[in-house]
């Protein structure tokens, strides 16, 4: 069975955590609804297509190290390369002009901790 992005699941989840409250900043108020599920919507496409797929070939052919080079399994440099066209590794700049690029593992490690603190608040 092929991999559905759970799309009303992660909707469900930033009315949770708030995502209003950020929407409501000045920072994201572009953020509307609308946006943001678009935003979704072509992530999930993104992970269905393109990501999801290369699961087989993880399991199959693991990464591995030879001689101090990471050597990953067929297709995952490609898949890199769609995240990347498709503008999904964000970059930002602060008013001092200092300037923070952030990778998907990023955002995931980001998003971990806050799973962590808010569990840890109830």
């Amino acid at each position: 069975m092929p991999y559905r992005a759970p799309l009303s699941e992660f909707a469900l989840l930033l009315d949770v955590v708030g995502f209003a409250e950020v929407a409501a900043t000045e920072r994201f108020a572009d953020a509307s609804p609308d946006t943001v599920a678009a935003i979704l919507a072509e992530a999930g496409k993104l992970c269905e297509t393109t990501l999801a797929p290369l699961n087989r070939a993880g399991d199959k052919t693991p990464a591995r190290l030879e001689n101090g080079v990471v050597r990953t399994p067929p297709g995952f440099a490609e898949g890199y390369r769609a995240i990347a066209e498709g503008g999904w590794i964000g970059m930002a700049a602060k008013p001092d002009g200092a300037v923070i690029v952030s990778t998907p593992q990023d955002l995931a490690l980001i998003d971990a901790t806050r799973a962590i603190d808010l569990f840890a608040r109830t």
